[in-house]
């Protein structure tokens, strides 16, 4: 929240609705992919825990995928994959849709997403936000040495790193050689609310499972 805090400006809006527009931010949640997957279903919980608090858009170096259509209706989602396929030029693509969409905080992810830093602080987003979620199946111990060049080379243009485990944070700053001062934790949370206990003999009976078997 203190990113969101500190982002806060006026952007455009219509006269009716410029005082509201002056109180909310403008975030852009990068993603992987609209694959249905673990750090996929986090941006979407917080996605929608921030649509009363921000404007958002949701956009994705891939193509289109089953996850855009759990995004509230108010998000706006661009798969850049459907019109042009990965390539060098995604940071120039990504840095002219952020000029268009004028965010005050660019949160991307994890090394499939680094693009995004470099078309955001190109399109002069004033917060850049890194975020770690796991390392890729290519590089499952963090040990390419050229995407750790990039990392260390991109953290001055980055504002924070946000990692889910104190190992993500550990690599970040003794195998990556990120500042410290630049790293944060924020572990991935349950919703307590959502998945709550809830009637047993209920569950059982949706299930077909007789109320006093055992295994």
């Amino acid at each position: 929240m203190s990113a969101l805090r500190s982002a806060r400006r006026p952007f455009a809006a219509s006269a009716g609705k410029a005082l509201d527009a002056a109180r909310r931010a403008r975030i852009v949640q990068v993603i992987p992919s609209l694959r249905v997957g673990g750090l996929e279903n986090v941006v979407v919980r917080l996605v929608e825990h921030f649509v009363p608090l921000a404007e958002q858009a949701v956009v994705t170096p891939a193509g289109a995928g089953p996850l855009a259509g759990r995004f509230p209706d108010s998000v706006p989602v661009f798969p850049l994959g459907e019109t042009h396929r990965p390539s060098r030029w995604n940071a120039i693509r990504m840095a002219r849709l952020f000029r268009t969409l004028r965010p005050d905080i660019v949160h991307t992810r994890n090394w499939t997403c680094i693009d995004a830093i470099i078309g955001a602080r190109l399109a002069g987003v004033p917060v850049v936000i890194q975020g770690e979620h796991g390392r890729e199946a290519a590089d499952p111990e963090g040990r390419n040495r050229r995407r750790q060049q990039v990392r260390r080379f991109l953290s001055p243009f980055i504002t924070e790193f946000v990692t889910v485990s104190r190992d993500l944070a550990r690599w970040l700053i003794e195998e990556v050689r990120v500042p410290a001062r630049k790293v944060r934790t924020i572990y991935n949370g349950v919703d307590t609310e959502r998945y709550a206990p809830g009637d047993r003999a209920a569950a059982r009976r949706a299930l077909g499972i007789p109320p006093g078997w055992r295994r």
